[in-house]
């Protein structure tokens, strides 16, 4: 008997898989029309195959114009480079994108991962896009949030400092009132008012920094002279009972991150440190070079170079528990009203997403260490330039209208540019100054003006004055960094000077505005 004879249905051909009917596909198409994700199938020329609705709409369209066309943002294969990556990895790959959809900056979240044909081979691309710009609004929001908690908790040290400050600087200001000094403690009172403005100046810009909302900007940083520079910041504001030891071991390395991010994660550690010892006690923060093997089965983290950052405390400790759910957010020991439970989980959120790690040891009555292991970069650390005692600058001639709304300000920077021979017009604002350079005799070379000041700042000041003064230099001066009009400090037009200054810092600025030779607005 031959094998046809044994096996009649061997050689016939296999039934086909019955076709889908057209209610089924009436559904598929329901269900990807109705999902808020946005959908798009690409063939392997990137054209589109298939969009849902939300698609559609990111691109200020309608599917059946879509349909058949090559993404325009893909390369000149129709493939962007991603894509491709993605079709000879046969893998899923998530990322973030911002796209302009009809004027407005959106956040996507993308996942795409290749599609195959029956037999297996790679047909196109599948893309899954969700919008997550209100997420990342709502999350700038919540870190900003606690950063201003965060301040709020150092305000009343601050204070505290700032106090002790002030009775240096009027202590020494009335003994020289009374006049019975010597020359020689004349010199040393001078010395000691500078000393504790320049300490409180000094405070006031990295308070400044720490709360100021900004995007992240990764750069070189070096972690050991980061760590000594915060101390400065740290050490005022804790309590006398706290004994606060920095060390940054022999040169720890640097690590790719942003800086302000990284103060604010220690900051936070330190802050929660000095709550957990009430009566006093140790605080000590290192940084050091470590290595992670990948034999190291009692460490979590990632085989591999790291800066490791201690900070330890001599506190009241934790509990199982309570360690247990350290990182979550809204998670908080303290009472309703006292805290977020936002400032651990965005430590937390910082060290995983620079691809380091954290751990926590702690129990009862014995203390808490927490253990930050950040990527350590090869990349050398950024010179510091060397400072430089600026020679004394030479005086002028020429006429200077100065606009400042703080009397006792306008009063030293007058004192200090007559002193240097300049001719002098003073004005309270921006309204005042317009009638000062009316009632004015001859031009007036430099506006040096307040930025922000009622009725009238210094920008719309400047951009007025130019009409009839078009030669005109304009320095602007500003103690409220954050709140410098868009664009102006970056403007060519103008100069810039932060508050505070001192009076050598004000006559060179002045003078390097005067001899650069840049004018006014046009």
């Amino acid at each position: 008997m031959s094998s046809r004879e044994a096996d009649p249905v061997a050689h016939e051909a296999a039934p086909r898989a019955p076709a889908a009917p057209p209610e089924v596909h009436a559904l598929l198409r329901a269900i990807v029309d109705g999902t808020p994700d946005a959908i798009c199938v690409k063939d392997l020329q990137g054209r589109f195959l298939l969009v849902n609705r939300a698609f559609a709409d990111l691109r200020d369209s309608t599917v059946d114009d879509v349909i058949g066309q090559r993404d325009s943002a893909a390369g000149r294969d129709g493939l962007s480079a991603d894509e491709v990556a993605v079709l000879a990895s046969g893998e899923s790959h998530a990322a973030e994108t911002t796209i302009e959809v009809r004027g407005a900056a959106r956040t996507l979240h993308a996942i795409t991962f290749p599609f195959h044909d029956a037999s297996g081979t790679p047909a196109g691309l599948v893309g899954v896009l969700r919008d997550t710009t209100e997420r990342r609004h709502v999350e700038r929001q919540v870190q900003q949030a606690h950063k201003m908690e965060a301040i709020g908790r150092l305000a009343g040290a601050v204070a505290h400092n700032f106090n002790n400050l002030l009775t240096i600087i009027l202590g020494y200001a009335e003994v020289l009132g009374d006049g019975a000094v010597t020359a020689t403690e004349q010199r040393e009172a001078v010395d000691e008012i500078v000393r504790g403005a320049e300490r409180a100046a000094w405070m006031t810009r990295q308070l400044l920094a720490f709360s100021r909302a900004h995007n992240a900007t990764p750069r070189v940083v070096d972690v050991g002279a980061a760590l000594m520079d915060l101390q400065g910041l740290l050490r005022p504001v804790l309590a006398r009972t706290i004994d606060l030891s920095v060390h940054a071991g022999d040169d720890p390395g640097t690590v790719v991150m942003d800086r302000g991010q990284f103060e604010q994660a220690l900051t936070t550690l330190v802050v929660n440190a000095s709550e957990a010892m009430p009566s006093g006690g140790r605080l000590r923060l290192e940084a050091l070079r470590t290595r992670v093997d990948a034999e190291d089965v009692a460490s979590a983290a990632t085989p591999g170079d790291y800066v490791e950052v201690r900070v330890w405390d001599s506190g009241h400790g934790m509990d199982a528990a309570t360690r247990g759910r350290l990182f979550e957010p809204f998670f908080t020991t303290k009472p309703d009203g006292m805290g977020t439970g936002l400032g651990l989980s965005m430590v937390y959120g910082f060290v995983t997403q620079l691809g380091g790690h954290i751990d926590v040891t702690s129990a009862p009555g014995t203390g808490t260490l927490f253990r930050l292991l950040l990527p350590r970069s090869p990349e050398p650390a950024p010179a510091r330039r060397p400072r430089q005692v600026a020679p004394p600058q030479p005086g002028g001639s020429e006429t200077v209208l100065l606009v400042e709304d703080e009397e006792a300000v306008r009063q030293v920077a007058r004192l200090v540019l007559q002193s240097r021979g300049y001719r002098v017009l003073e004005a309270r604002d921006g309204v005042h100054a317009l009638e000062v350079a009316r009632a004015a005799a001859g031009p007036i070379d430099l506006l040096l003006s307040d930025l922000v000041m009622p009725r009238m700042n210094g920008q719309q000041l400047a951009e007025t004055l130019a009409e009839v003064h078009p030669a005109m230099r304009v320095l602007l001066m500003s103690g409220y960094p954050d709140r410098v009009a868009p664009g102006v400090d970056a403007d060519p037009r103008f100069e810039f000077l932060s508050k505070p200054f001192q009076p050598s810092v004000l006559a060179r600025r002045v003078r390097e505005c005067l001899d650069r030779g840049r004018t006014g607005p046009d």
